[in-house]
């Protein structure tokens, strides 16, 4: 679904399989944010197609975090054309104990590599306009991603419209959560675009919404 400008929201309804949120930004070289699990690619795949956006013309995928459930499809995305991108420190966590949650996960971990890492300040991909935020506290390396062409976060698992991200799962941390969730709440954004769950619109309802979960998580620290 068009929600503007050049960015495109796919959202996981149903409540019964864990999958991701995917965002795909279609400009002149288009870029696909999460794509989630594999067994759920052809769900995206066909809505993305509604919309005029051949699969196969992705160029770059970006992550937020490395959990089964936003990165294991990239394996139907990758061709030598495509750029795969993550936060070093989350791609290290990958390699080493993050491998952990596919073993437990029953997925299987895609063998991929990283064309470059994201890190936090801007990122110019064609005429479309980042900046890159390291938010850790779900995972190591979680980033979330203000695409400033629309004022619109992608927050992966930092936080969402009745929550925040988990922190019981290897490499999470609560105090790491909460620094990262005081970070965000500082921007004026238009659109909050979370990895599961409906997206919000409205700077002031979602700057609200940010202070609340980062003053209601300082319960569990």
């Amino acid at each position: 679904m068009k929600l503007a400008g050049n960015l495109y929201v796919y959202l996981w309804n149903n409540p019964t399989a864990n999958n991701c949120n995917t965002y795909v930004i279609n400009g002149e070289i288009p870029i696909l944010i999460d794509p989630g699990h594999r067994n759920f690619i052809s769900y995206l795949t066909s809505q993305m197609k509604a919309d005029n956006i051949p699969p196969d013309s992705i160029k770059v995928i970006m992550l937020t975090h490395s959990h089964p459930d936003h990165l294991e499809g990239i394996s139907e995305f990758m061709n030598p054309d495509v750029y795969i991108t993550m936060h070093k420190k989350e791609y290290e966590f990958l390699k080493n104990d993050g491998s952990r949650l596919y073993m437990a996960m029953g997925a299987s971990l895609p063998d991929f590599k990283v064309k470059f890492f994201l890190k936090e300040g801007e990122l110019n991909i064609g005429k479309e306009r980042f900046r890159i935020y390291h938010t850790p506290g779900h995972s190591p390396g979680s980033i979330c991603i203000h695409y400033l062409n629309e004022n619109a976060l992608i927050t992966g698992d930092l936080i969402f419209a009745m929550g925040f991200g988990r922190f019981d799962l290897p490499g999470g941390n609560p105090e790491e959560l909460k620094n990262s969730l005081i970070k965000v709440s500082k921007l004026r954004i238009n659109y909050m675009l979370p990895g599961h769950g409906p997206a919000l619109k409205g700077e002031h309802e979602i700057a609200k919404l940010i202070e609340a979960m980062a003053h209601n998580l300082s319960s569990y620290i």
